[in-house]
């Protein structure tokens, strides 16, 4: 196994060989402190589309060495938060607490996808007006926002440059304006909601999976997260 074929290479390298490797590592981690960790000295449109941008980046890493990466970026957004996803939680008098999703499919899997509510900042929006607006065109819910997350999470870091913020709406199902809700989608968009009780979660999204949906990750994550929480309170 691996750790036997490490194991076997030990001897070969001697103990000289290994106090070379330790003392690189050191002066490795000593370079890369967090007021050094790298910097971007150029950055290159490759590719300009009508929503993104594919982009090559020059950058010096934090041992001063310059690099290059690839990576796509929005362009359809002025706002420093360039998406919101929106954690509804729908509460009424007879029935638990339940999360509102959305299925609809995208095109870059080519299946259906399981997500949280979400869209675009719009400019000069504000990205909770954004999540509001984007929960009743999706959803057909309105609701009242609770609280959020920080402005500076990342989609997919190693991938792109795009900012989103989470924020959480409650929504009161027994209000009079939540009698019957109507999704207004955006032209091309037909969206399914879907309202899971929250210990449910995780079961649902694992049967979403077995039936062929791709379930977005900030969405499996938060349910593997509250999963455990409920497990351990």
């Amino acid at each position: 196994g691996m750790l036997a074929g490490h194991a076997r290479a030990v001897p070969l390298c001697g103990r000289s060989c290994i106090a070379r490797i330790s003392k690189a590592t050191a002066s490795q981690r000593q370079l890369c402190k967090p007021a050094n960790l790298g910097t971007v000295t150029n950055k290159q449109v490759l590719y300009q589309g009508r929503f993104a941008n594919y982009v090559e980046l020059q950058y010096r890493d934090c041992a001063g060495r310059d690099r290059r990466w690839e990576l796509v970026e929005r362009n359809n957004t002025s706002s420093a938060v360039a998406a919101v996803e929106i954690l509804a939680v729908v509460r009424s008098a007879s029935k638990p607490p339940r999360v509102a999703l959305v299925e609809q499919y995208r095109p870059p899997l080519d299946a259906m996808s399981i997500e949280f509510p979400a869209g675009l900042v719009d400019k000069d929006e504000e990205p909770t007006s954004a999540a509001v607006r984007e929960l009743l065109e999706e959803c057909g819910l309105r609701g009242t926002v609770a609280s959020g997350s920080p402005p500076s999470c990342a989609y997919e870091p190693g991938l792109s440059s795009a900012r989103m913020q989470l924020i959480r709406i409650d929504v009161d199902e027994d209000h009079p304006s939540n009698a019957t809700p109507v999704a207004h989608p955006d032209p091309g968009e037909h969206i399914e909601v879907h309202y899971v009780a929250f210990p449910d979660l995780l079961k649902f999204l694992n049967d979403k999976t077995e039936e062929g949906a791709v379930v977005d990750a900030k969405l499996y994550s938060f349910a593997q997260g509250l999963t455990i929480h409920l497990a351990v309170d």
